[in-house]
């Protein structure tokens, strides 16, 4: 009678709500080395072994307010993305967002917005801060694997004021080192570490790996950057949302310290106009430079933020805390010749649904004349290749419906119907007028004529 209360006792409110996905922990929430959005996805898709594509597409994009990823609506499941769009679900913007929410009523777990960096930077610029393709640390991966932890993408290598693991002191890698080819962000293949192109384990076995020294300002730096970031998710853990719009005033502050643009424009080894136009507030302030500013006058980034007016003149007083900006720079951001040049190569290398170039110029938000002029031979090659697919793709549909011409003959010739032209084109599920076309005729001409009702 006892146990008969006891089961009676227990509510429905306590069991806990049933999720979608599969509630699945992300990794190091609440530090610098945060699982990124993307990653988690991956690793969601790895442990229902299936396509991270194909989840993404099926389960996530259908939800989304907005869907930027889907090329075309006839489009595969697993080709309706690409390389530049899915790292926006990484990033700053409303998409960043939308995915973030959208996983969580997915999976139950409520802190997968902080998977991305709007969590803390949502006032800077949304192009130049995130890498174009995903890095790694080879080190990272192999020691992962060895100790049995979650290989993963932790949000930071996805930065491209990130270039190295400090730890390690290991430059990331950006390509693979047999195919050289770079990373999908959401992958096709659910194995991960290895290559999302040919496959390879992307880690490096300790035993051969010798550790590069780095010393100087490439450390310093290097160590400035990690140490800044680490310090913004700790001010973030325990006030909210930063200020970062109070920038431009700490910026003036900083300008007066050291005795004018001009002056702080040389001790960054930046153009007057650049900084004029911060000033301005007619862009915003990238994300690197605002640290570049934080290393060259030895103050805190989130004194910076806050605009804590004391604390920087007391840092900035008597110039005494200026160090020589760091020869150890990022590369400049890819011009626009270069990114079309890179989504060319991609469209041609890519073995899922071809790319027409009017879609490359759509996605890039170019002229398909201007994208011709810049690469008339690229452009060639991407023109016969979407030219062939498309010549497939009909002989196939043709094929499919002649199929089904024949079907409709037999069927009705089984119910003991004349398959005449009239009856045979009602009955298709397709549009009738295809037995009007030279494929369709012939193929019903040639089944009556096995049935041995229509001579030649």
């Amino acid at each position: 009678m006892e146990m008969e209360f006891n089961k009676r006792s227990v509510q429905t409110s306590d069991v806990p709500p049933r999720s979608r996905l599969y509630s699945q922990i992300p990794v190091d929430v609440g530090t610098s080395r945060v699982e990124s959005l993307t990653g988690y996805i991956n690793r969601l898709a790895e442990a229902y072994q299936v396509s991270p594509r194909l989840l993404a597409a099926q389960e996530i994009l259908p939800l989304l307010s907005n869907k930027p990823f889907i090329q075309t609506a006839s489009a595969s499941a697993e080709g309706k993305f690409n390389r530049n769009d899915s790292m926006r679900v990484n990033g700053i913007g409303e998409s960043a967002v939308d995915w973030a929410h959208t996983l969580e009523r997915l999976t139950g777990q409520s802190s997968l917005r902080s998977l991305t960096i709007y969590s803390w930077e949502s006032e800077l610029p949304v192009s130049g801060t995130l890498r174009a393709n995903p890095a790694w640390c080879p080190v990272c991966y192999n020691q992962w694997r060895d100790q049995g932890l979650p290989i993963y993408q932790p949000l930071m290598w996805m930065l491209r004021v990130i270039t190295v693991c400090l730890p390690h002191q290991q430059k990331l890698e950006e390509r693979c080192p047999v195919c050289r080819k770079s990373q999908s962000v959401i992958a096709c293949e659910t194995r991960l570490g290895h290559c999302t192109q040919c496959a390879v384990w992307l880690g490096t076995d300790s035993n051969t790996w010798s550790e590069r020294e780095m010393v100087g300002e490439m450390y310093d730096w290097s160590e400035h950057v990690l140490n800044e970031i680490d310090e913004l998710y700790k001010a973030v853990a325990s006030s909210g949302p930063l200020p970062w719009k109070k920038i431009t005033l700490s910026l003036r502050t900083c300008i007066e310290s050291v005795g004018g643009i001009t002056r702080l424009a040389h001790l960054m080894k930046m153009s007057r106009r650049e900084i004029s136009s911060w000033l301005r507030g007619t862009c915003r302030l990238p994300l690197e430079s605002i640290l570049l500013l934080c290393y060259v006058l030895n103050i805190p980034l989130v004194e910076l933020i806050t605009n804590d007016q004391k604390a920087l003149k007391e840092a900035l007083q008597g110039g005494k805390m200026i160090q020589p900006s760091p020869r150890v720079r990022l590369a400049p951001l890819p011009s626009n010749r270069e990114i079309v040049l890179e989504a060319i190569q991609l469209a041609l290398v890519n073995e899922e649904i071809p790319l027409s170039l009017s879609q490359i110029a759509r996605n890039l938000n170019k002229s398909r004349t201007t994208i011709e002029k810049l690469f008339p031979q690229e452009s060639a090659l991407i023109i016969a290749k979407y030219r062939n697919y498309v010549q497939k793709r009909k002989k196939c549909l043709m094929q499919s419906r002649c199929d089904e011409i024949r079907q409709v003959v037999l069927t009705l010739y089984e119910q003991g119907i004349y398959p005449s032209h009239g009856k045979v084109g009602r009955m298709l599920s397709t549009n009738s007028r295809i037995l009007g076309t030279l494929e369709g005729r012939a193929t019903w001409h040639a089944v009556r004529q096995e049935l041995g009702i229509e001579y030649f």
